[in-house]
């Protein structure tokens, strides 16, 4: 097994020498937009992880409640975005 970031470090290295096994240079340019995917995902989900903390955190010193409540439902909406983009990780 190939750890990926030797993968990433090294494509041409690791496309050179799978070609002498037999796997196409296609795939592994196919790993490595998926892993970029997957990381820009990652990175999205910790964004809106760290956000919603920090405004879970505000809506706590809000006194006004129409406003607390909005505050809350726009953390919801957050939270679905959480949610989507952790199926998208499955």
């Amino acid at each position: 097994m190939l750890d990926i970031k030797l993968i990433r470090e090294q494509p041409g290295e690791v496309k050179r020498r799978l070609a002498t096994v037999g796997v196409s240079p296609t795939d592994i340019d196919g790993l490595l937009q998926i892993d970029g995917v997957r990381r820009e995902t990652i990175g999205q989900l910790e964004s809106l992880r760290a956000s919603r903390t920090q405004r879970s955190k505000e809506i706590r010193s809000i006194s006004n409640p129409q406003e607390r409540d909005e505050a809350i439902v726009q953390m919801r909406q957050v939270g679905e975005q959480v949610s989507g983009l952790e199926k998208d990780l499955v």
